[in-house]
């Protein structure tokens, strides 16, 4: 916890303008274990039990069988995933799940009207996205339109599931 209050002083020192949106994958890791130290419990172990029920979404983890990955390779070499599980960022993601899953969530986060941690695309259209290394995942859901998608890529850069995933759904939809 010491290296999270440390590192939370440096980023707020260099915020160029109060009140101005920035991601930061520290604000995660710092309610992440603000969560567990009032609770008593894993971070996992409450977005099981709040977010991410297993009844609803049995493949969730925070790590995946060998054998069910999805692994890149880059210059014909396997590129291991990176895994944030057991450190001090874990609560700013890792998660891993099916299609079948993920897709779950985005349909229930649509019907019910659940936007918390979703940012605004474009005029009622929401998107989340996850970046690693080597891996990429967005989620778009238009509630007025009835309609979600999700994409994953492998060796892309940051948003090039967002820019696929929206010209699928919105550029060329017919």
């Amino acid at each position: 916890m010491e290296f999270l209050a440390d590192r939370a002083g440096a980023v707020a020192s260099s915020q160029s303008r109060l009140g101005e949106y920035r991601y930061s994958n520290l604000g995660y890791a710092i309610l992440g274990a603000a969560m567990e130290a009032a609770t008593g419990k894993q971070w996992f172990d409450l977005v099981r039990e709040w977010v991410l029920p297993t009844e609803q979404f049995p493949s969730v983890t925070v790590a995946p069988d060998a054998n069910r990955r999805a692994l890149p390779r880059l210059l014909g070499f396997r590129r291991e995933p990176w895994s944030i599980s057991d450190g001090v960022y874990r609560a700013a993601g890792g998660l891993w799940s099916s299609f079948e899953d993920l897709a779950g969530y985005a349909e229930r986060c649509m019907r019910r009207g659940h936007r918390s941690g979703w940012f605004m695309l474009r005029n009622a259209v929401y998107y989340h996205t996850g970046q690693a290394r080597d891996t990429g995942v967005c989620v778009i859901i238009a509630p007025e339109a009835e309609r979600f998608g999700v994409a994953h890529a492998m060796l892309r850069g940051p948003n090039a599931t967002k820019a696929l995933l929206e010209n699928l759904m919105f550029d060329n939809y017919r």
